[in-house]
């Protein structure tokens, strides 16, 4: 199944690429897309993005320049981007909560969380005065996992399978702990399906370290919303006006408009309890066109 790359999954990769693009010097293609774990088909479209990314009053020399070389990538950078950037208080303090979401995925006193301190030190804001909550968790249960990663130590785990109403024991090594869409995430490899899974940290009951080292993989993959064992089946619904919401969700593959105002979405199955209740939150709104689902 295809994983779903949200804009702001995007927006991260190619604010990472761009530096990354500066220091190689003139990397090709294909080392671009090996190092960011994606198709040269998706590095040229990031490249593309890149391109309208430019600062007022936008004149030429005021974007960001992507050259093309054969098969190989340069980015020069205009004045304006090599300039210290000087904040105002208001943008100091957004970056500051901003960072104190991120942090909260980041070792204690890694870079992030020191860079972080020494803003709230310039801003005068006292420490802890800033509180970000990024969803539900169980605080030893994020601890065990974090310490996992920093270690690279694999962790045990109970895990709820809401799709398919079952707890499971699983042994996981874990490579990226992040939160989105109001929840935590841990993604990294499961023994039990010896693959690369997704679980969200809130359905964890239980986590346990174990005494087994993992290698941690050159190229991790992209962070996404999709859980552990989700199924590859397809739910296919035309969608009235108040229920356009489920083309929005993460397990929206494909939205087709009509111009009577119907929506059609192609949805992710992740399992028959899964289905009944969205079928049921969405009820007359809703008309199944197809479904390779029991």
């Amino acid at each position: 199944m295809s994983q779903r790359i949200t804009s702001a999954d995007r927006y991260r990769r190619i604010l990472a690429m761009i530096p990354w693009i500066v220091e190689q010097g003139a990397p090709s293609i294909g080392d671009i897309a090996e190092r960011f774990s994606i198709t040269q088909d998706q590095v040229l479209a990031d490249l593309d993005v890149v391109l309208l990314v430019g600062v007022p009053p936008y004149y030429p020399d005021d974007y960001i320049d992507v050259v093309y070389e054969s098969d190989v990538v340069s980015v020069r950078l205009g004045d304006h981007f090599r300039r210290p950037l000087r904040l105002t208080a208001t943008e100091a303090l957004n970056v500051l909560i901003a960072g104190a979401g991120l942090a909260a995925a980041e070792p204690e006193n890694g870079p992030l969380s020191r860079a972080m301190g020494k803003l709230r030190v310039a801003l005068g804001v006292p420490d802890g005065a800033i509180e970000v909550a990024l969803g539900p968790a169980d605080s030893e249960v994020l601890a065990t996992l974090r310490s996992g990663q920093q270690e690279s130590t694999s962790v045990e785990i109970e895990y709820y399978t809401a799709g398919t109403d079952t707890l499971s024991q699983r042994l996981i090594d874990p490579h990226r702990i992040y939160s989105a869409e109001g929840h935590w995430y841990v993604a990294g490899y499961c023994h039990r399906a010896a693959d690369q899974r997704v679980f969200r940290v809130d359905r964890i009951r239980s986590a346990v370290a174990s005494a087994a080292h993992f290698e941690v993989p050159v190229h991790v993959p992209e962070p996404t919303v999709f859980e552990a064992d989700e199924a590859k089946r397809r739910l296919v619904l035309d969608l009235a006006a108040d229920a356009h919401w489920m083309g929005t969700t993460a397990r929206a593959e494909a939205v087709e408009r009509f111009d009577d105002g119907r929506r059609r979405v192609t949805l992710a199955v992740g399992g028959r309890a899964w289905m009944e209740r969205v079928l049921l939150e969405a009820g007359p709104d809703a008309t199944i066109v197809d479904s390779d689902s029991d």
